[in-house]
C-alpha cells in the first residue's frame, strides 16, 4: 500500500509543461519580442527544469509493505525501515506535540504543507521527514536516525501502518 504526496506529483507536471512550453519557445512556435539569442537560452533553461522536475527519481511517496515502511522522497537517498528495527511509535501532531515541530531545513525540500528529508526539530533532534500537513507518527528506530512520517490522509496510513508493519514484530 501506498501514500503518495498530490503535491509532488503536480512538480512532475509542471515539468512536462516546462519542456513543451521550451520546445514552443525553441520551434518559435510561440512569439516573442526578444532575440532569437534569447529564445533559444530560454528554450533550454525551461527544457532543463522540466527535466529536472521530470528526472526526480520518485515523487514523495510512502510505501508501506509487510514488515517494513520505505519512505521516498526526492532528491534523497530512499530510507527503509524494517518492523525489527522499530524501537518504538508515537502518534504526534506537530503544532501541537512539544519538540516535534520541525524549526531547520538541514537537507531536503517544503512546497506548502508537504516536507521531506533531514530536519532540525524543535527539540534539537534531527529527524527524517516523509510529512504532509500537521499529524505523523514519530518512529524511533535502531538504524541511528529517527523519523516522522505522515499524509493528508493520517487515519488511513496509520491504520495501514500498524496492520502492515507492527503487526510483523507483535504489535505497538
Amino acid at each position: 500500500m501506498s501514500f503518495t504526496f498530490p503535491v509532488m506529483k503536480a512538480i512532475t507536471i509542471m515539468g512536462i509543461a516546462e519542456i513543451v512550453l521550451g520546445l514552443l519557445l525553441l520551434l518559435g512556435l510561440l512569439r516573442s519580442k526578444g532575440s532569437l539569442v534569447a529564445r533559444i537560452i530560454g528554450g533550454i533553461v525551461l527544457i532543463a527544469f522540466g527535466i529536472l522536475f521530470v528526472g526526480m527519481r520518485n515523487t514523495g511517496e510512502i510505501r508501506l509493505e509487510e514488515g517494513r515502511i520505505d519512505l521516498l522522497v526526492p532528491f534523497q537517498k530512499d530510507k527503509s525501515i524494517e518492523s525489527a528495527d522499530i524501537r518504538s511509535v508515537k502518534a504526534v501532531d506537530t503544532h501541537e506535540s512539544t519538540g516535534m515541530k520541525p524549526v531547520r531545513k538541514l537537507s531536503g525540500g517544503n512546497i506548502g504543507d508537504v516536507r521531506t528529508g533531514w530536519y532540525r526539530l524543535e527539540s534539537g533532534e534531527k529527524a527524517f521527514l516523509t510529512l504532509e500537513g500537521p499529524r505523523a507518527l514519530y518512529i524511533e528506530t535502531r538504524l541511528g536516525f529517527n523519523a516522522l512520517v505522515g499524509c493528508s490522509d493520517f487515519e488511513a496510513f496509520e491504520e495501514a501502518f500498524r496492520e502492515l508493519v507492527l503487526e510483523q514484530r507483535g504489535g505497538e
